[in-house]
């Protein structure tokens, strides 16, 4: 945990590239750390490594698979490859990115909620996600059930559901889901269940 508020302080100062290498010691140590991903993709995004960004953000959006911002990113790192393809005349390979870009904003447009702001807070052998789901694609008041799964680098602690009505598109609810932990959670993922 340290070393993710220290990643994201050296990324607030501006300090791109040696955040990144924080942030990859993390995502090293743990694979499901959805904040320590997203952050490194954020940071690529300020350096302009498309194909890493590219990579990042695919693992961003197999953790969070509701992060809108998550698919703007990889629909920009896919595009940009896609315009350096161009410029060496590799037309397979420009029109391949160019459909990965169009993919990823198509699906970041279908999303039926985004969720947003998510945060772990312990207390004892309970964790609490807070979090926020933006209205998207699904219709006002339909049911959204989400799954989060709590982790550390040795494996999974807790998992829980919450249900959500989904808000009118553009519009905010929030969610509060008390999940009981084996130990203190250092990262988390969510599915969204049918």
């Amino acid at each position: 945990r340290g070393m993710l508020g220290y990643g994201g302080q050296v990324f607030n100062q501006d300090r791109s590239a040696q955040a990144v290498e924080v942030l990859n010691a993390v995502r090293g140590a743990d694979r499901q750390n959805h904040d320590a991903a997203y952050w490194t993709a954020l940071a690529l995004y300020k350096l302009q490594r498309w194909g890493d960004l590219a990579t990042v953000t695919q693992r961003v959006v197999e953790l969070g698979p509701l992060n809108y911002n998550a698919f703007m990113l990889l629909h920009d790192a896919n595009k940009m490859t896609a315009d350096a393809l161009k410029a060496q005349n590799n037309t397979a390979q420009e029109t391949q990115r160019r459909q990965a870009a169009l993919q990823a904003s198509t699906a970041g447009s279908a999303l039926p909620v985004q969720v947003e702001q998510v945060q772990l807070s312990t207390n004892g052998t309970t964790t609490t996600v807070r979090g926020t789901v933006v209205g998207g694609a699904a219709a006002t008041g339909s049911p959204v059930r989400l799954e989060f799964i709590l982790s550390t680098p040795a494996g999974d602690v807790g998992t829980g559901t919450v249900n959500i009505a989904a808000p009118a598109k553009e519009a905010n609810a929030t969610f509060e889901l008390p999940i009981q932990v084996t130990s203190s959670p250092t990262g988390y993922r969510y599915r969204l269940v049918r």
